[in-house]
């Protein structure tokens, strides 16, 4: 599951590190924002090491990320933030453990999420999202 992990990596920072450029020293560039502009909800379960990577890599950018533990996705107030990232660990049943309050609470923030893995996949499915299992790839 690892070569996913660095596969989804290099794609996420691609594509979404783009709009969290710090300036370049060299070459012009227009003004950073915020980086409350750029505030990021990571949902991880137990196990933190892939949040804290990606965590790291989104700060060196200039956002922000609050690392979030399942436990407390019905909790959360997402009103803040501006992507919503569910993590790979997320599902370490191999089972649908998104429970109906997870999925009203994440899906009814209205904010664009990112999933991550089956546990992101899971969560699509839950959501009734059209992309998870037939817009995915994975690979052990």
């Amino acid at each position: 599951m690892k070569k996913v992990s660095t596969l989804v990596l290099a794609a996420f920072v691609s594509l979404f590190l783009q709009s969290c450029k710090k300036t370049d020293a060299i070459s012009p560039a227009p003004p950073v924002p915020p980086a409350a502009l750029n505030k990021i909800a990571y949902i991880y379960q137990t196990d933190s090491t892939d949040a804290l990577v990606y965590k790291t890599i989104l700060e060196a950018g200039n956002c922000s990320v609050t690392l979030i533990d399942k436990s407390a996705a019905t909790t959360t107030d997402y009103s803040s933030y501006k992507l919503i990232v569910i993590d790979n660990n997320t599902n370490l049943t191999n089972t649908q453990t998104w429970t109906n309050a997870d999925t009203a609470a994440i899906n009814g923030s209205g904010k664009p999420m990112l999933f991550i893995g089956a546990g992101g996949m899971f969560l699509a499915d839950k959501m009734g999202n059209r992309i998870a299992w037939g817009g995915c790839a994975v690979a052990s």
